[in-house]
This record gives structure tokens, C-alpha cells and sequence, in this order.
């Protein structure tokens, strides 16, 4: 088999994006397809996953006690994108388990880990064991109404402590989040980021609940995507639902602050709603503190 050219990586690479944008019903790769895949689109899938990671700890109020995670499943795990940024946030790890339909990427863990893949598809998923976090990271709006309710079924049965569902964050990412949001709680998960309430969500078309992470793009990577910046913003949308709940509801960033001269304006979604908050200069230590938060952060002030 011939080694792709450039031009051959930016043509699979259009491809990738018409089926993400589209239904997102993904097929299996090409084997270009998978190096554009690994060039391309998991440094971006791999950032938003460790983002969201890092979340698990300041959502459900254990700033002062160990996270005892040491054993994750990436379900639908494509190149392992989720089990490489759990690693970077949880180094307690010890059993990593990742599933897929695609058996064509190559995994190469370090020896002290218990890391085992299992080729399956979805329609028949079986899990080997309980896991304290399960992550299934763009994955789940590839699939019809009914198959993603099996799928989170078995994954929420496995689950020891946490669950996160991460989708693109475009609209049709954040409409498959919310089916996704309301099966899990109908089924007694406890929803504890990014929304400080299990209620409706109060947003509505054409507004959508979505984040940004902002990435550097390597040479190959910017060639790929024809890209004049260095580098590229990642919308993403999530849920981190937990077995047990949680007395905090924090208020959620969910725009882009507004820094003006002496303020600076939030968006924020709060156990009541939606709500917009003015923070002043007058107020000179809640500014400074102010000025730092970002999109997706908790308003503390």
C-alpha cells in the first residue's frame, strides 16, 4: 500500500468532517482516513477529553479528598484518545480497558498498567466488569434512539462512579447530550457538570450548551486542514454523571466572558436558570478573579 500524499490526507480529511457534520453515522476508516484521524482529529478530541477530566474533582466538591479512580473503560475508545488524557489526570490508574469496532489502531500502554482492548460493536456490547469511571467520547450520536439507550444502559450498570458522555458541540452533538442526559436521569444517574440542575434545559434553539478548548495545531496537522493559524478551537458538549449526588450546584460559565473596561459580563447556568452576572472593578478582589475566569469555568465571585 502506498504511503498518502497530502493530498490524498486532505481529501479523507474532508470526508471525516462531512460525516461528523452530517448525522454523524460514521463508518468503519480507511486506512487514510486513520492517519488523518490521528494527525487531525485526536489532538483535539484527546484535549477536550483531559478538559473534561479535570472537571470530575471541582464538580463533586472533593477539592480536599483523592479521586479513588483506578479503573477506567473507553467505550467506543476509537485511538484511545479518552485513556491517554485520563492518564495525564489520574496517574492512580492501574486497569484500563478499551472497546471498539475498529481493531486497526495500535495501543501501547506502559507494562505497569492492566490495559486490554476488546474488539465489539455496539449492537452486541458486552462488558467484562464494573469500572469506577466509564467514558464514551463522541461516540454515541453515531448511533439511532434505541441503540444508544442499550448502550448507556450497560455502561450506567458497569459503573462505579462516574459516567461522562462527551459529543461534539455542535447542535446536533447537544440534541443527542440531552436525550442522553435525560435517559441517564431517569434512570438514577446524578447529572453534577456542567448543569447545577436535572430540570429541562433552559437554553433554546437556536442557543445550544456547548465549550471551547483551544489547541495548537502541528505542521502536518495545519497542512491537512489547509489552516493559516497554528492553531484550532474545539467545540465540545459533556455530562458528568455521578452514583452518588451532590449537595453543590455550582454556577456554569456557558459563554465566552465579556471583559470591558472596569466589568466584566457572564452568562451563567444556575440551579435557577440562566442568569447574567456584572462583576465591578469597585469590587477589586472579585475582579481580579474575575478577569481569569474562562468559558466553561465555575463563577465563584
Amino acid at each position: 500500500m502506498k504511503t498518502p500524499n497530502l493530498k490524498d490526507l486532505r481529501l479523507a480529511q474532508e470526508n471525516l468532517t462531512k460525516q461528523y457534520r452530517h448525522a454523524h453515522q460514521t463508518q468503519s476508516l480507511s486506512a487514510v482516513e486513520r492517519d488523518v484521524y490521528l494527525q487531525a482529529r485526536m489532538p483535539a478530541t484527546q484535549t477536550v477529553c483531559e478538559k473534561v477530566l479535570t472537571k470530575i474533582e471541582q464538580h463533586a466538591g472533593l477539592e480536599n479528598k483523592n479521586l479513588d479512580i483506578t479503573s477506567m473503560l473507553d467505550l467506543g475508545c476509537g485511538p484511545g484518545s479518552a485513556t491517554i488524557a485520563a492518564l495525564q489526570v489520574f496517574p492512580q490508574l492501574q486497569t484500563l480497558h478499551l472497546i471498539d469496532r475498529d481493531a486497526n489502531y495500535k495501543y501501547d500502554f506502559d507494562k505497569t498498567y492492566q490495559a486490554q482492548f476488546f474488539k465489539q460493536n455496539f449492537q452486541q456490547l458486552y462488558l467484562p466488569q464494573a469500572y469506577d469511571l466509564i467514558v464514551l467520547s463522541y461516540a454515541l450520536s453515531e448511533c439511532d434512539d434505541r441503540l444508544c439507550e442499550q448502550v448507556l444502559n450497560q455502561a450506567w450498570k458497569h459503573t462505579k462512579q462516574y459516567l461522562i458522555v462527551i459529543e461534539p458541540g455542535t447542535p446536533y452533538g447537544y440534541a443527542s447530550l440531552l436525550k442522553t442526559r435525560q435517559h441517564l436521569i431517569e434512570q438514577g444517574a446524578f447529572l453534577i457538570a456542567p448543569c447545577p440542575h436535572e430540570r429541562v434545559c433552559p437554553l433554546v434553539a437556536p442557543d445550544w450548551c456547548h465549550f471551547k478548548v483551544r489547541l495548537q495545531r502541528s505542521k502536518i496537522h495545519q497542512q491537512i486542514k489547509q489552516g493559516t493559524k497554528s492553531f484550532e478551537d474545539e467545540s465540545y458538549s459533556f455530562g458528568i454523571f455521578s452514583k452518588q449526588p451532590t449537595i453543590i450546584k455550582n454556577k456554569c460559565i456557558i459563554k465566552k466572558p465579556m471583559v470591558r473596561t472596569g466589568h466584566v459580563l457572564f452568562e451563567l447556568c444556575t440551579a435557577d436558570g440562566v442568569q447574567k452576572e456584572t462583576v465591578s472593578r469597585k469590587d477589586n478582589t472579585c475582579y481580579l478573579q474575575a478577569k481569569k475566569l474562562e468559558w466553561g469555568d465555575i463563577f465563584q465571585c
